[in-house]
């Protein structure tokens, strides 16, 4: 469960919304298996980890798995990951300047 509040009111008292009592940043983690026989439809190639066995399809770009935990923000290859995201997601031309 979350606290609206917590979410959408930056000022708001940590120690009254928060369960936790801190203002530390906290994660969380989504995992989705995709097989790799599966054929995803957009502009750009997902990159994903392999978690077990072989890719015999190459319907994915597989990257490595991270050697040591980076700081947010400097992980080029999350960086990478979330644009392709991203560009499969929003129509053709949606972001540009006009």
């Amino acid at each position: 469960m979350y606290s609206p509040n917590a979410m959408f009111n930056p000022r708001a008292n940590c120690s009254t919304c928060c369960p936790w009592g801190t203002l530390r940043i906290r994660i969380g983690l989504v995992v989705r298996y995709i097989s790799p026989d599966v054929v995803q439809q957009g502009r750009s190639r997902d990159m994903v980890l392999l978690a077990r066995g072989q890719d015999d399809y190459g319907h994915f770009d597989i990257v490595a798995p991270p050697l040591h935990d980076l700081p947010f923000g400097e992980s080029t290859v999350h960086s990478e990951s979330m644009a392709r995201r991203t560009r499969n997601v929003l129509p053709a031309g949606a972001g540009s300047k006009r």
